[in-house]
């Protein structure tokens, strides 16, 4: 499953998607999903997708994640 966020950019500047892939099961973590484990009190999935919506070169970002983690991850 995916969400899709895109932003705002000029109508000539390049259009660039950015994938990540956030749907693993973590089996080595004991079923912890591991993109969001807190690291300094904020999800690992959401400090990733801060520093790419900072890049102006990127004009939406795509997460893929497993349908169970689809309100957890819409949150971030």
């Amino acid at each position: 499953m995916a969400l899709f966020f895109q932003k705002k950019k000029p109508s000539s500047a390049p259009f660039c998607s950015m994938v990540v892939a956030a749907a693993g099961f973590s089996t080595r973590m004991e079923g912890l999903d591991k993109a969001l484990l807190p690291l300094g009190g904020i999800p690992i999935l959401a400090r990733t997708l801060l520093v790419l919506e900072a890049c102006p070169a990127i004009s939406e970002l795509i997460v893929v994640t497993r349908s169970d983690l689809i309100p957890m991850v819409a949150n971030l």
